[in-house]
């Protein structure tokens, strides 16, 4: 393999295609990503939360590019630069990857966090702040000004260990009418949009002058906000960033990328009319006669009456044994530590009697939870970080004899808790399966006879691509099933959908 070019084109790109093609993908599998030129996967594969720590991420990201898949979307603030790091990784490796000309990079910029934010807030205490930096919360800020956007490129470019990112969008812009609101700035909505758009247009120049570098081939806009109604105070206008980029850049100028959020319960984009003269159009439509590229997000992940709402099927398979027999076992271990080992040590903090007493407590939430997805954030963001912080907090302090007893305990409590954990979440599955089941039933009539049998993954997939104008569904596919899940759209002929195909969950409950 050669992966020495330092960017994808579009010749390089077709000649992927084709031979996809001749590997039996469908042709319709890959679009152009309009006015770039470039040949794309109909699926590309998404990249906030992926690490170069976990190998089932390198996996699944191999195994994407190995089977079709040549579009990659990252940001500079995924993980604190992680998400970089691991597509430049797999990018390097030679193993089982295209080649680098035959891949497109898409990254973004905008956001301060992490790492980036305590750099940049101690510079701003030495007098070198970056210039129209949106400090929204302590822990994110945000800045689309040139200089800001030089520097993090060139660290986007060196963790991805490219010569060229092929896509730049600037992230997110909207933060800068969000910091607006918050603060009730006193600035008339017109009078704040027009310093926007001065924003975009000095970055827009800013670039341009990256294309000339050679430093990114194309830019654009990701937003969340494109989509919302034009009296809103956060709404983004394509149509006034089309205007900006030809007089930066004239006509050969390479505003080329767009994204945004789109999923069978979000449909604004095919519904709103806020883009176009005298906002007579919509913003697909809008994107399709400016040949721009539409890179749609959160195909899967709806925001319905502010929860999340997962378009997938969910693993509702019967555990080894009921709940009830496993919050048993988790309360004797319990009793069993506080009867033994919580008596034989000293511990500053939490004391030794309160240390492990989780079983009632999960037990409790468990029957608040009526959700898969929320059964998950709970356990990853609350559950699993508490008793990981108390399982390091008893290693540092406990030795001698002791440990070994310690260590027989705690081997026999992760093992019931994960088993506990899961029969949990199972109840929560077969919940979450109930309001999946609801959505196969009102995605049949827009759908072919031959995907009735599909995932709901994979129908939700066919109903986004198949609105006129998108160009890329971005999948998380942190696994390499999702993988095989997702791709599978890339055997299927033309995928075709009316815009009442985004319309039909809006009373789903």
């Amino acid at each position: 393999m050669n992966n020495n070019q330092y960017q994808a084109t579009p010749s390089t790109t077709t000649a992927f295609r084709d031979a996809m093609v001749g590997m039996g993908r469908a042709e319709s599998a890959y679009r152009r990503l309009g006015r770039s030129g470039l040949q794309v996967s109909v699926i590309g594969f998404g990249g906030y939360r992926i690490h170069p720590s976990v190998d089932e991420h390198s996996d699944a990201l191999q195994h994407a590019l190995a089977q079709g898949c040549n579009l990659i979307d990252t940001s500079t603030n995924y993980g604190d630069g992680a998400s970089e790091r691991l597509v430049g990784r797999i990018l390097a490796s030679g193993q089982r990857v295209r080649d680098r000309d035959e891949v497109v990079i898409v990254s973004k910029v905008g956001y301060i966090q992490g790492t980036n934010l305590s750099q940049i807030k101690q510079a701003k205490t030495q007098g070198r702040a970056y210039p129209e930096v949106v400090a929204y919360q302590d822990n994110c800020w945000h800045c689309i000004h040139p200089q800001f956007l030089c520097d993090q490129v060139q660290h986007s470019i060196n963790r991805l260990g490219v010569e060229t990112v092929d896509v730049m969008l600037l992230h997110n812009p909207e933060y800068f009418f969000s910091d607006c609101k918050k603060r009730k700035d006193p600035r008339s909505l017109e009078e704040r949009r027009d310093v926007f758009y001065e924003r975009i247009e000095r970055a827009f120049e800013c670039l341009e002058q990256m294309v000339v570098n050679g430093e990114i081939g194309h830019y654009g806009v990701s937003s969340n906000t494109f989509v919302e109604p034009t009296d809103s105070e956060t709404f983004t206008s394509l149509t006034r960033m089309m205007e900006i980029a030809p007089k930066v850049a004239g006509d050969e100028h390479h505003f080329s990328v767009i994204q945004f959020p789109m999923n069978l319960v979000e449909a604004n984009a095919v519904r709103v009319k806020n883009n176009g003269p005298n906002n007579s159009q919509t913003l697909l439509q809008v994107a399709l006669d400016a040949d721009m590229g539409v890179l749609v997000n959160r195909p899967l992940n709806a925001i319905k009456d502010g929860e999340l709402l997962r378009l997938s099927d969910f693993d509702c398979r019967t555990p080894d044994q009921s709940s009830k027999k496993l919050h048993k076992v988790v309360a004797e271990l319990e009793a069993e530590f506080l009867e033994g080992l919580a008596g034989a040590f000293e511990s500053g903090g939490v004391p030794t009697t309160e240390l492990f007493c989780f079983s009632e407590p999960l037990k409790t939430v468990a029957g608040q939870i009526s959700d898969a997805i929320q059964w998950d954030g709970y356990i990853s963001q609350v559950f699993s970080p508490e008793i990981s912080r108390r399982v390091e907090h008893v290693n540092e302090i406990l030795s001698g004899p002791l440990q070994a007893a310690w260590h027989l305990w705690l081997e026999r409590y992760v093992d019931a808790m994960s088993d506990l954990s899961d029969a949990y979440r199972v109840a929560c599955a077969r919940l979450s399966q109930k309001r999946s089941n609801k959505i196969h039933s009102a995605v049949e009539p827009f759908i072919p006879s031959d995907m009735q049998t599909a995932t709901l993954s994979q129908k939700a997939l066919y109903c986004v691509l198949g609105q006129l104008g998108v160009t890329v569904a971005l999948v998380g596919m942190r696994q390499p099933h999702y993988v095989d899940d997702a791709l599978s759209l890339l055997d299927r002929a033309q995928m075709q959908t009316s815009d009442s195909a985004l319309s039909a969950l809006g009373k789903i409950k």
